[in-house]
């Protein structure tokens, strides 16, 4: 069965420098994108993945890891006012990242199942109040 994921910005970074602890987990994910995973994603996340492979790898990679992105997303949902009106609040209300916002929007407006690294600060904040959607720490990802 297809099942619908916003993966945060970091499951991709780990990915693409594949020399942190859940490089390879992140990398599972992400090669089942197409198959049985459909993505939807922010806006944001060509900015975030961009920015983070220029810093660490270099911009030609950069740029390759973007088209494939670009790519790879099924439904891109634009930053645009309004949205950002929603998260900016969404995200005061769950006590998280003003970037994490636009990924909680995301999967909250588009019933997807959300996934990341970020334990702490985003996946436990988010489990602590809302049943609304399902969200996972890569190592836990169910399906």
């Amino acid at each position: 069965m297809t099942k619908y994921l916003t993966l945060d910005s970091n499951i991709f970074i780990a990915s693409i420098k594949g020399d942190e602890e859940y490089s390879d987990a992140s990398t599972k994910i992400i090669s089942r994108i197409g198959s049985d995973l459909l993505l939807v994603e922010p806006s944001i996340i060509f900015t975030e993945v961009g920015n983070a492979v220029t810093r660490n790898l270099d911009v030609d990679v950069a740029r390759e890891e973007l088209q494939s992105l670009r790519r790879a997303i099924t439904v891109i949902q634009t930053c645009d006012v309004e949205f950002c009106y929603r998260a900016g609040l969404t995200g005061g209300q769950y006590n998280i990242y003003s970037c994490d916002s636009l990924y909680l929007q995301t999967s909250i407006d588009h019933q997807t199942i959300l996934v990341s690294l970020d334990e702490d600060e985003f996946v436990n904040r988010i489990k602590a109040k809302t049943k609304v959607i399902e969200v996972f720490h890569v190592r836990e990802f169910l399906y």
